[in-house]
Formats: C-alpha cells, structure tokens, sequence
C-alpha cells in the first residue's frame, strides 16, 4: 500500500467533504477536526504504529466516502450506513425502502420496534402517509428520511409533532448524524425532539439491566471479578439490589471472549440440569452423570463460566439432599475446568455462612450486594437524563433522591421513569422539586418498597421479621402490655432524631424488650438470623451497637400505614 503524505490525506479529506456537501445541498464545517487529527502525523510513533494508523486511515477514508455517497447508493447501502454509525443490525422488508432496525446493547434508550423509510421521491406527502399507516407499521417507531428538499420540507410537520412515532431529521440533522463523532448521543437528541419521552425512556424499572450504557457503578465490584481469569463467587443480596444486572454485565463482558465459554441461566425453580444441559447442546432430560462428564470436557486452555440466577430454590434443594451436584462442581473448579457464579438471596446464605458442613462455604468468594455508591447513582439520575436534553433545576434535587431512596437503584430508576412521564405530559425540560417530590411519594415507588412480609418460606421466620420491623420502624410509638402509644416528638431535637432514617436506630436490647412485649417466643439464634435476614434484604443495617433503617422511604411508607392493626394482624393485639 503507498503510503500518502499529510498533505494528501488532507487533500482527499477536503475532496470527500465537498463531495458530501454538494449532495446533501448544504455547507457544514463538521469535519474540520477530523481533518486536523487525520492529516497530522505523530513523529514519535513506530514504523508498526505509523503502518496500523495508516490501516485504520484507509478504513476511516472508506467508510467516510460511503458516507460521502450517501445520496447516490441504494437505500439497502444507506441503511448499511446508518446502522453502522448506530450500532444496530438491520432487517430488509418486503418494501425495498423499509427496513428494520436492531440496536445492540450499547444502545441507551428503549427502542425495541424501530423503522427506517427512505420515501420514494416522487411520492406525495399524502402518499407517504397512508403507507405509513399500514397496520404492522402503524405503531412502530419511523425514522423517515427524504432526500428531496420540498417532500422532506413537508414531511418535517410529521416528525415535529410528539403525537406520531415519526423522527423527520432535515439535512442539517443528517449531515451531523454521518459526520458526528457521537452519531448514538445526536441520534437519541433528535429521538427525543420529535419523540414523547416515554416511547424512548432509558430507565428500566424491572428486571435486569441490559444495556452498558445504563449500567452504573460497581466498579470495584466488576474490577475484582472482572480483572482476574474466571473462578467461582457467591453473589448474596436482597432482591432488586442488582445482582442479575451484575450477571448480566459479566455475560456481556464474556460473549466475545476467545477462552472463557460463558452461559447466563435464570432459575425458575430447584432444576438446574435442563439448564446446563442446553448449554452445552445437550438433550434436557439428560443423566447427571452424563451431564458432568460434559461438563468436564473442555478444550484445553479454555474455560467454562456459568452465572446461575435466582439460585435460592436449588441451593434449598442441594442442602436438602446433601449436596449431590455442588459437590460435583467444586470438584471441576478445582481442576480449572468450570466456574461458576450463583446469585442468591437468604437461602444462599444459609449454605454459605450458616451451614458448616456445606461444600459452598469455602466453593466461591461470598460478594455482598447492597446499595449502589454515590458516583453511580448520581449518574443513574443524571446522565440519561441529560442525554434526553434534560435538567434539574439543582444539584440538591439529586442528592435528595439518593438520600430518600438509601442509594437502591432499582427505586432511583423508578423515580427518574416517573419525572419523565410527568415531564413528557406537560412538555418541559427542567426537574423541579415538585417533580421530585410527586415521584418520591407515587405508587410506583410504593410498590418498590414492597416485599419485606415474606423474606423466607418459613412463616415462624417471616413473623419475626415483621415484627422487629413494625415494632422499630417508628420510635414515637411505645409498646406497653396489650396498649400502643403514639408520642410526638417534645423538641426540635428529638423531631430531628425521630424524623430522620439516618439518625434514628435501636440496639438489641430493645428489639428483644418489644419482641417480649408483643409476647413473641423466639430463639437467640432465630433473632439472629433474622436480623442477618433484614440486612440481607437491604431493610436494616448495623453500625456498632444499633440498627438503622437502610431507606427513608420505607420507613416512611410504614410510618404512614396503621401499625397497630398490622401488629393485629399478627394477633399481637386484639
């Protein structure tokens, strides 16, 4: 390959450029650092470097004179185009000038039915319409793009108004798109001008997280996993902390990887055989036997990753029967063959910490899943926001919902969700407190913070649970035999320690007062593991020699409730 001076890269840099802007009809300046950065040569690269930026020059100058003949190519290679500058995979149709489009899972925002039309030219705007109408496109996101300026010009109208799925971007808007250095971000931009934000929300409220562009934090987490070969961790944490979005990264992280065979399972129920059989290719009624003899055959210098969610019902299982598959796979990890990652709640943490005699307790790293930390949740709450074109009106509105909801993503992502809905309806751009505050306070979030009642099968257990729970969560309420009393708080002082979830606590001592009060028969060591229970689930947490509730919120919604009668229902009174 003849290796071209700076001067005349530059030079046929300049040449593509005028080329783009004589077709699209429009002057644009959009490539004047590019320009810069192509035509200026390191003097301190080596000769290997100088020969792969010369490669990759060549590759950029290709893509960039395909984009330059945008205008002139088959609506098949534009669309090529577009979904390689946004990172899909597209889908021909029965229409030569209708394609589907497939974003990967770098894609931020939720666009799972999207369209790109290329009108005929010729085409009426009426014409246009009533194609467009048709029923199994009627509902889908379309992306129309025209390259004739008075059809284009009359179309605009369509995109413009939030009421239809349309997105008309004018020449302007297509230029940047094939120059952009961030074509994804300009994208979503218009997206969400022509677009009401709740087609599109980036905020996912329920299950795990399947885009890196919305997964935030845990960076030390996935650094101590990530950045070591493969081995077997214990992933314990309350429900909707996080721990299938952590699975679910990892198995992004591995899908491409040349060693690491890595298979994501979700758990329904005790099973896992028909799982791991499908892994590896196997018929789901497959031996065990055969099955682990599979298992153990893997490629030399290759390893074998399986992330098992939802892994209580079949560690419940193992235990009862004496571990029969566990044992099977401890002996395979030692012999670097497999790895596996369980993640799990109560029943996980019984075998891993209470049991003695489990082969999990020394089978992987125990990680605990909590809060997420402060860097990541601010960026939960702002970067897919801005990335929308919105704002909070001031940092302490931020602050406000880590605080309130004790940094739970799940409960962050909900309240975001919900101020853009509000937003959407009423067309503005700024977060306001009252935003914040109607979020904070709505049934969505409500029913986040659902769930405590029924943290193990075990209804004794569960009882004690909520007991310590209904019993600590409000101290203005004082247990006598047979009589509760609400007392308000005397100064602003104890106001200040009632009425905060940070500051407000109890010790042992006083759990077991009330729990005596409530004539409650327990065990020590049945209040010790549901204290152990309730930090799990991310309800309480211990600092020194007092419990503290984990989220104001929470503690809120039971505040409000009628404690009493819940405690009723316990026949604690009558």
């Amino acid at each position: 390959m003849s290796q071209e001076t700076p001067e005349q890269r530059a030079e046929r840099l300049k040449a593509l450029t005028q080329k783009l802007r004589a077709a699209l009809r429009v002057s644009s300046t959009q490539l004047t650092q590019l320009l810069t950065e192509l035509s200026t040569e390191e003097p301190d690269k080596t000769q290997a470097g100088r020969k792969n930026s010369l490669l990759e020059l060549e590759q950029e100058l290709a893509e960039l004179e395909r984009r330059a003949n945008f205008v002139n190519i088959s609506n098949a290679e534009r669309c090529s185009v577009l979904e390689k500058r946004l990172g899909a995979t597209e889908t021909a149709t029965d229409d030569p000038n209708l394609f589907k489009l497939r974003f990967n899972e770098r894609f931020p925002v939720h666009l799972p039915n999207c369209r790109l039309y290329f009108p005929p030219v010729d085409w009426s705007v009426q014409e246009v319409v009533t194609h467009l109408q048709q029923d199994q496109i009627a509902f889908d996101v379309i992306v129309v793009i025209s390259l004739e300026p008075a059809q284009q010009m009359a179309l605009r109208p369509y995109g413009e108004n939030a009421t239809t799925l349309w997105v008309v971007p004018n020449i302007d808007e297509l230029i940047t798109l094939l120059l952009s250095e961030e074509p994804i971000a300009f994208f979503i931009k218009r997206l969400a001008a022509q677009l009401k934000i709740t087609h599109i929300s980036p905020y996912q409220t329920a299950g795990a997280i399947q885009s890196n562009m919305m997964f935030f934090g845990r960076t030390q987490l996935l650094a101590h996993i990530l950045g070591r070969s493969p081995t077997n961790y214990l992933l314990i944490g309350g429900r909707q902390l996080g721990k299938s979005s952590l699975l679910k990264y990892i198995e992004r992280h591995y899908i491409t990887h040349s060693k690491v065979d890595c298979h994501y399972m979700e758990l329904y129920d005790h099973n896992l055989q028909p799982h791991l059989a499908k892994a590896l290719n196997l018929p789901v009624d497959t031996e065990l036997s055969v099955l682990l003899e599979n298992l153990a055959n893997v490629s030399e210098g290759q390893r074998r990753l399986f992330l098992i969610d939802e892994a209580d019902l079949f560690i419940r299982h193992e235990m009862e029967q004496d571990y029969p598959m566990l044992r099977h796979f401890r002996a395979l990890s030692g012999e670097g063959r497999c790895h596996f990652i369980f993640a799990g709640f109560w029943n996980l943490y019984e075998a891993t910490l209470l049991d003695f005699l489990s082969p999990i307790r020394n089978f992987g790293e125990p990680v605990f899943v909590g809060e997420l930390e402060v860097e990541g949740c601010r960026d939960l709450a702002t970067k897919p926001m801005a990335m929308l074109g919105l704002n909070y009106t001031s940092s302490d509105l931020v602050e406000h919902i880590l605080e309130q909801t004790g940094q739970r993503a799940n409960l962050i992502a909900t309240v975001c969700d919900h101020m853009l809905k509000r937003l959407a309806n009423e067309q503005r751009t700024e977060i306001n407190q009252e935003d914040v505050t109607q979020a904070l306070q709505s049934r969505e979030v409500d029913g986040g913070l659902v769930g405590y009642a029924k943290l193990t099968n075990d209804e004794q257990a569960a009882r004690l649970d909520r007991l310590i729970i209904y019993t600590t969560v409000d101290q203005r309420i004082v247990l006598q035999k047979g009589v509760m009393k609400f007392v308000k708080p005397l100064s602003r002082a104890l106001s200040n320690l009632w009425g905060s979830g940070k500051k407000e606590g109890f010790t042992l001592a006083e759990v077991m007062d009330k729990l005596e009060l409530c004539n409650c028969t327990y065990t020590a060591e049945q209040l010790k593991q549901s204290l152990a229970r309730l930090e799990l689930a991310f309800i309480i947490r211990r600092e020194g020699r007092f419990y503290r509730y984990c989220v104001p919120l929470f503690q809120q919604m039971l505040k409000e409730q009628e404690l009493a009668s819940l405690l009723r229902a316990e026949g604690v009174y009558h």
